[in-house]
């Protein structure tokens, strides 16, 4: 009569099923959805606008203060008090198509609107905003000056540092759950967290679920799917890469588990032994 005693494999099974699950937050299924997790979002942080030169993450808050300059100094126009008056008397206010002086010759001008206030800048800006939040460029006339619309002296530039301080919006509402796991988000990003809460999606209930640990996030920001960019594509693109990730580091898990369990070693986790790629922060500016 042949006897066998699988009393050490009893136990390594229950050591393996404590790894793999029962560890809470440091099994080894967990850690590694944790990290993944971290890695792609980090990874379509950086390809959410704004971007840097040649597109690349480098160098982004300024390409988007940049931008955010260039847009408004295109959509609106300076004159003195004196000025904007002189005008507004001899044209009015809307639909200009004149000459004023200019260096003592003069100057034709269109403008599309004469603005007094200071304080309606940021209604004109909404008004002359795309789909995706952005001011279309207008291109200059030799010998017009062509403006939609003409503000106060002064007040452009305000307006101007305010703008640029929402820079890092769109970014913000896909790293929401970087904190949670781990991850490093410069301040240019993370102080516009809690107000974008709205476009933000974020869901980590099921983060320490036993058997199904699941992680949801995203972005309703404007312009998510406008297909100039293909916003969509790339995003799915890095869904794909980290999900191939995945399914080598859970095979290669198996493997050095299984050798744990047919061997003497004891099985402790493992899940870091899988990780075989450098994690790259994201750029300070």
């Amino acid at each position: 009569m042949m006897t066998f005693d699988a009393t050490r494999y009893r136990q390594k099974i229950r050591e393996l099923r404590n790894v793999l699950y029962d560890a809470g937050e440091d099994s080894d299924l967990r850690t590694i959805l944790k990290d993944e997790a971290r890695r792609l979002i980090t990874l379509v942080v950086k390809f959410t606008p704004p971007l840097g030169p040649g597109g690349k993450s480098s160098g982004a808050k300024q390409a988007g203060e940049r931008a955010i300059e260039r847009e408004l100094k295109s959509l609106f126009g300076e004159v003195s008090p004196e000025l904007a008056e002189a005008t507004e008397n001899k044209y009015g206010r809307e639909n200009i198509d004149g000459y004023i002086e200019a260096n003592g010759r003069p100057m034709r001008i269109q403008w599309d609107h004469l603005e007094q206030s200071p304080d309606a800048l940021q209604r004109w800006h909404n008004q002359y905003r795309g789909k995706r939040g952005k001011v279309p460029l207008v291109k200059s006339e030799s010998g017009i000056w062509k403006k939609r619309v003409i503000v106060p002296q002064g007040s452009r530039k305000l307006y101007i540092e305010k703008e640029k301080l929402r820079v890092g919006r769109w970014k913000a509402s896909v790293a929401a759950a970087l904190p949670f796991l781990g991850g490093r988000v410069p301040r240019w990003i993370s102080r516009h967290f809690t107000d974008v809460r709205s476009i933000s999606i974020l869901d980590l209930s099921q983060m320490d679920n036993r058997f199904y640990p699941s992680i949801t996030f995203g972005t309703r920001a404007p312009g998510t799917g406008e297909p100039d960019y293909d916003y969509r594509s790339k995003f799915q693109a890095a869904i794909r890469s980290r999900t191939r990730s995945i399914s080598r580091r859970i095979n290669l898990l198996i493997k050095v588990h299984c050798a744990a369990v047919n061997g003497r070693q004891s099985i402790t986790r493992r899940a870091e032994q899988t990780n075989t790629e450098a994690y790259e922060e994201l750029d300070e500016e």
